[in-house]
């Protein structure tokens, strides 16, 4: 599962919608959505606050091999 899906399954999980999650991390709701459909990348201090803000760690998405 690429990262933009697991934050997306993650924050549907968790009942957050995307305009709650932009405003969490200061963002516009465009932004979230596009970060999770694909359309757009997010620099890592704004992806670090997702992950913050979703409760979720790189570790889990990151391969160790």
């Amino acid at each position: 599962m690429k990262i933009n899906e697991a934050i997306k399954a993650a924050r549907i999980e968790q009942n957050i919608t995307q305009k709650e999650l932009a405003e969490k991390i200061e963002v516009r709701k465009a932004t979230i959505s596009e970060f999770e459909s694909g359309k757009h990348a997010l620099g890592s201090d704004k992806l670090e606050a997702i992950m913050n803000a979703l409760n979720l760690t790189f570790s889990k998405y990151t391969d160790a091999d």
